[in-house]
């Protein structure tokens, strides 16, 4: 699914400094920076290694700064975290994917690819809403909103309820994709937000 549309940040418009009144931006390059020297003590032969599919990152959060910070870190995870054995692991993903391009493309997650062939968007991080200074229910309706307004309804099932008043919830929404689950080697078919991204015509 190479023709998939992707997003990076302009870090040049990263916050440089930390923000007053404990906004956790000034975290991003503090965090990254120490992943990053934690890193150097990687042995040789996982730097060495060639890596089958593409390290990536997901964050979300109602802080943009919060979210860029996750969506980093976990992007250098498989590298921090790389073995023989992980190596061994994607190369048996794409060789179940193997008589299926597309799907070995979207498993590969070659973004150098993505971004060579302009299938990206550059976001702006100084135009990244920001809502935590909203108290919870007003951030639980703001993400509501943003999925009914995408076309989805959000449904919620009580899974515990402990004695400390700690709730555990599940929360399902019909109609999103679990395309993910592709780098797993499993041929998960694409739902509506993931044809439309691509310009797949499902009628065809």
């Amino acid at each position: 699914m190479s023709s998939r549309k992707s997003s990076y940040i302009n870090t040049t418009s990263l916050p440089r400094r930390p923000r007053a009144g404990g906004d956790p931006a000034h975290t991003v390059r503090s965090a990254l920076k120490a992943r990053l020297n934690s890193l150097r003590g990687i042995t040789k032969f996982k730097m060495e290694m060639a890596v089958t599919c593409e390290p990536k990152g997901f964050g979300t959060s109602l802080n943009s700064a919060y979210a860029i910070e996750r969506a980093l870190l976990e992007a250098l995870q498989p590298l921090q975290l790389r073995t023989k054995k992980l190596n061994q692991v994607e190369k048996n993903t794409l060789q179940r994917l193997k008589d299926y391009p597309l799907f070995m493309d979207a498993a590969k997650a070659d973004v150098g690819k993505l971004i060579a062939e302009k299938h990206y968007k550059e976001v702006d991080y100084n135009h990244l809403p920001t809502l935590t200074d909203a108290d919870l229910k007003t951030q639980l309706s703001s993400i509501l909103f943003a999925i009914s307004n995408c076309g989805y309804s959000a449904y919620y099932s009580i899974s515990t309820v402990l004695a400390t008043n700690i709730t555990c919830v599940k929360v399902l929404v019909p109609g999103l994709d679990k395309f993910h689950l592709v780098q797993l080697g499993k041929k998960i078919m694409p739902g509506k937000r993931c044809y439309d991204a691509i310009g797949f015509n499902e009628s065809l």
